[in-house]
């Protein structure tokens, strides 16, 4: 899990600790276990009623009991880090979250809410124990995803999960269908009303036992059994010790429960306790929301106000310590209190609301909690003052990986306010790079442009890297490289982090040159350089350059011993941002279905199927895609892998990138004609054309490979076609130009197609050239997969070989390809006559099979599948097969709504 200090204030997923004073509520207790294993436990009254000293009661009985429970407490500034928040607060009960979870929470797109919640759901699903999660004040949470998220999470959720929420107002959630189906627990006012015997326990408990039974009668009568009323009646009782006058004073108490006529009370029972001046001191403290000791001081200005909270804390009043490991013991007061002392404080001239805000902003920055200091700097008008925090903040934030929180702290001050920040102005282009905010960048890329300190070289230097990382997200790698190769010939020393970016950044464009050996030289020289500038800190990205050159170059033996050492040191490292997790594991997703290795294969897409489309790169999405696609290949379910292929062809479009694009329609084209649906590969492939045709003759940049994916189709169809002196032509003229590339994967494909060609001309010499080429390259890099997706002609070619010519690895190489071919189904044999898939719903699901499809429809993963049924997730890959066969379906979420259309789930 990736640091998130300083964007998410730690005391909001920390309970409150119960005073010892506090009366034990077993009669609720009791009512609330009885429903333990519900999904939904709702605690509903107004200010002062006990909910959430009830809640903090289970709270620890469920910890005595072994369970985990986690616990987050909404206030009126939640409305956008919410989900960060409940995932934090997931997270620190032990939940495992990584790192791909706490990115999507940061983000408020539904999109992203959507997968949050699938990945929420399945890692709730294997986790081993009950969790429950306390939502405390949720009166406060308004913003309607987050109310339909929670109510999904309700839904969806296994039965380990249990929600428990306090709040003033019953919260819009369909309460009626949780009741009816037996997940409902409601504890409402009447039910925490004080008994009679309850009150006579906490007076019993603060010393009052004495009073008569008519004055217990009379004090019961008055507070209506209201916990807060009858605190604030022992408190004015304590301190009299005239029952009759604390009796009067509390005429109007009934009332008090709608906060009419409580201040006037509360002043006459705290005076009893405090001073003028030191409850003047706890209006200034609780500008607030928490506080300690330290900041009590420091609000006020004076270290004997610091003990106010020590005698707040010993008459049991409002205080309430929160649980949190650390050097600071912070408080913050009742709800009730809170809006007491609040309403006291909007009475303060404004010079003194400033000079308190100004105060806390101070401590709060010193202390390197800076989200809190601009909030309070706010408060106290000071535009300027906010808009430097923001700027000292920055940096740590996209450090972090915080790029989304970045941005809504920006959105919300004025953006004149910070467009003259230059520091700030950089940070922010980061973020909304990174965010996908393109419009929003231009204009920042223009305040950065236009700052009169942009010539300055340590601004230059960034506005090239930022330049190049925009550049890089188009595809103009050429660009890129003529930004970065100057700047890599003389590398800059200003800041440690440019010279991250600029090897990242560079290495990733010189990849894209085919320049794979000069990266893994670039990387190997610059690491020491690195670490000497950084330290001994891990740069997954940056790292991962090696494993991502050998497998450009088709090396997919050592891209996959690369990436996956790469994987580990990300998984370990919880300050990691896991965008880079997500690319890695696309690229071995492919990577492994190269190498035939499908179950892991299998493992990578779905670990990154879902989240590449929010959190991942352009080629991170396009290996997701891919590998899906060929996956699916293999399994003989050719129209799901089309479908996922025009999945991917809509993501192309909207992000803009015609090589995504270009490799889908290539894809589609190889799967037609495996079909011989020579019409559907024609359409195709005369869209790819036109696609390409601006593009013809790019060379040595990202751009390069549609015309590349154009000749790979065109080889493809021309075989079909029976067109092989064409098939040659390309083929030949393209494997040249990826043998020049270093690109020895497509090169190889190509071979093997010439071959295919020569062959069927009855040219056994070049056919035989042509195989000995492709054969030592797939051989020697691990390719397994080039000959078995050429289906039966690719296999052909393999048994055609004189075995007594071979070497033992070739021998094994074919053994192994002719062994998989004849057990897996090729490439035809998902189709039914005519090159058709079978009709969704011709075939019935077993029972079986139907489990798995409605534990699909509650977003679970394979993994999740196969606890909650008891199997192994290598079983349940194969009904997923079936089912997906069965159905027609391409993936999870299309199976589940063809289950839907046939009437299999309701």
């Amino acid at each position: 899990m990736k640091s998130s200090n300083t964007i998410l204030i730690r005391t909001k997923w920390s309970p409150p600790r119960i005073d010892p004073r506090s009366l034990p509520r077993e009669r609720l207790l009791e009512l609330i276990e009885a429903g333990r294993e519900r999904k939904l436990t709702l605690i509903l009254g107004p200010a002062g009623s006990g909910k959430s000293t009830l809640a903090a009661q289970w709270r620890q009985r469920l910890i005595g009991a072994g369970l985990d429970v986690a616990w987050f407490n909404l206030g009126a500034d939640d409305e956008t880090l919410w989900a960060a928040y409940l995932v934090a607060s997931l997270g620190a009960a032990g939940l495992a979250v990584g790192d791909d979870i706490i990115g999507l929470s940061e983000r408020t797109d539904q999109r992203s809410l959507e997968v949050l919640l699938s990945l929420l759901v399945n890692a709730l699903y294997e986790h081993p124990r009950s969790i429950y999660l306390f939502l405390e004040d949720l009166h406060f949470l308004t913003a309607q995803p987050a109310l339909a998220m929670i109510q999904r999470l309700i839904d969806l959720a296994p039965d380990n999960f249990h929600l428990v929420i306090t709040t003033r107002q019953r919260p819009a959630l369909n309460l009626l269908a949780i009741g009816i189906k037996g997940q409902l627990t409601q504890i409402d006012f009447a039910d925490l009303r004080l008994t009679a015997e309850e009150q006579f326990s906490l007076l019993e408990l603060n010393g009052l036992e004495n009073l008569s039974g008519e004055q217990q009668q009379r004090l019961y009568e008055l507070t209506d059994g209201w916990a807060a009323g009858l605190q604030i009646g022992v408190l004015s009782l304590r301190h009299s010790g005239n029952f009759e006058q604390s009796l009067r004073a509390c005429g109007g108490m009934v009332m008090a429960i709608d906060e009419s006529g409580l201040d006037a009370y509360l002043d006459d029972c705290i005076s009893r306790v405090l001073s003028a001046g030191q409850i003047a001191a706890m209006v200034q403290v609780s500008t607030c929301r928490r506080f300690n000791r330290e900041l009590c001081v420091a609000l006020t200005g004076s270290p004997e106000n610091a003990a106010v909270l020590d005698i707040l804390l010993e008459q049991n009043l409002f205080l309430l310590p929160i649980d949190l490991e650390g050097r600071l013991q912070w408080f913050r007061f009742h709800q009730m209190f809170s809006g007491y002392l609040q309403r006291r404080r909007n009475e303060l001239p404004v010079v003194e609301v400033i000079r308190v805000n100004h105060a806390a902003s101070q401590w709060f920055a010193d202390h390197g909690l800076y989200v809190e200091a601009i909030r309070h700097a706010q408060a106290a008008r000071d535009l300027e003052g906010s808009v430097q925090l923001l700027a000292r903040a920055a940096r740590s934030l996209i450090g972090d990986a915080h790029f989304a929180q970045l941005l809504q702290l920006a959105d919300e001050l004025p953006r004149e306010a910070w467009s003259k920040q230059i520091d700030l102005l950089l940070a922010v282009a980061w973020a909304e790079l990174t965010c996908n905010r393109m419009e929003r960048f231009e204009l920042t890329l223009a305040s950065i442009e236009a700052h009169p300190e942009v010539s300055r070289p340590k601004i230059d230097t960034e506005l090239q890297l930022l330049r190049a990382m925009f550049l890089l997200r188009r595809d103009d790698t050429t660009a890129v490289l003529a930004l970065l190769e100057p700047l890599m010939a003389q590398p800059p020393s200003q800041r440690h982090f440019h010279l991250l970016m600029l090897y990242t950044l560079g290495g990733v464009a010189l990849l894209k040159a085919g320049r794979t050996v000069f990266v893994r030289d670039l990387v190997y020289s610059t690491r020491g350089l690195l670490r000497r500038a950084q330290g001994p800190r891990a740069r997954p990205f940056f790292d991962a350059l090696c494993g991502l050159s050998f497998f450009v170059q088709g090396d997919m033996n050592q891209a996959r011993r690369d990436l996956e050492g790469v994987l580990v040191q990300v998984t370990r490292n919880e300050s990691l941002a896991q965008d880079v997790a997500i690319f890695i594991k696309s690229t071995l997703a492919l990577t492994c279905y190269h190498l035939n290795s499908l179950e892991a294969a299998e493992d990578y897409v779905e670990g990154c199927f879902g989240v590449a489309e929010v959190l991942g790169t352009s080629d991170c999405i396009l290996y997701t895609y891919l590998a899906q696609a060929h996956l699916q290949c293999a399994a003989g379910r050719l129209e799901a892998a089309h479908a996922t292929l025009d999945r991917l062809g809509e993501i192309a479009e909207s992000i803009g990138l015609d090589r995504l694009q270009a490799w889908r329609f290539a894809e589609q084209i190889r799967i037609a004609c495996h079909q011989h649906d020579l019409a559907r590969a024609r359409e195709a492939f005369r869209r790819l054309r036109a696609l390409a045709m601006p593009y013809q003759g790019k060379r040595g940049c990202a751009w390069a490979e549609i015309p590349l994916a154009c000749a790979m189709a065109h080889t493809a169809l021309a075989l079909a076609e029976g067109d092989y002196r064409c098939a040659v032509e390309v083929g030949e003229s393209w494997a040249l130009v990826c043998q020049e590339w270093g690109q020895l994967q497509p090169a190889t494909v190509l071979r093997i197609r010439v071959a295919i060609a020569r062959t069927a001309l009855h040219e056994p010499q070049e056919a035989q050239r042509q195989m000995s080429t492709a054969l030592r390259n797939a051989c020697e890099y691990g390719m397994f997969r080039v000959f078995l997706d050429e289906g039966a002609a690719g296999l052909r070619l393999l048994q055609s070989l004189s075995v007594d010519a071979l070497t033992a690895l070739e021998r094994d190489y074919i053994q192994h390809c002719l062994m998989h071919g004849a057990d897996s189904q090729s490439l035809s044999s998902g189709t039914g006559e005519g090159g058709r898939a079978p009709a969704p719903g011709s075939d019935i699901l077993s029972p079986r099979e139907l489990e798995v499809v409605e534990h699909l429809a509650r977003g679970l993963s394979t993994k999740s599948i196969a606890k909650a049924l008891d199997l192994s997730p290598g079983t349940i890959k194969w009904h997923l097969k079936n089912i997906f066969g069965k159905l027609g379906a391409f993936s999870r979420e299309d199976a589940v709504s063809k289950a839907r259309q046939v009437g299999l789930l309701s």
